[in-house]
């Protein structure tokens, strides 16, 4: 996976927006209406942006089910997963076509 220093010109808006879907639509532990809990998943950031930035959905499901049920302690939510995944590979379609 990259580090942050490691990043491309242009991948900071790919970021922002696995960011912004990790926080909002994947959220497993709940606190997307928490501003102050905004940092919460950004030990988890540079592996779901990597995998995004592969383009590999099914890496992104798998990750996200490894932190759920490994790190978190927590039932894992496929469909809430998938739905993250999605729309962090539809941003990812979307920056590389406008660019």
């Amino acid at each position: 996976m990259e580090s942050e220093s490691q990043m491309l010109p242009g991948d900071d808006e790919l970021y922002r927006r696995v960011y912004e879907i990790a926080h909002y639509v994947w959220d497993p532990i709940g606190i997307s209406e928490i501003p102050e809990a905004n940092n919460e998943y950004n030990s988890y950031m540079m592996a779901l942006f990597g995998r995004a930035k592969s383009g590999d959905a099914d890496a992104l499901v798998e990750y996200m089910q490894w932190v759920e049920t490994e790190q978190l302690g927590l039932a894992f939510d496929a469909d809430k997963a998938k739905r993250a995944a999605k729309a962090m590979i539809a941003w990812k379609r979307y920056i590389e076509e406008d660019g």
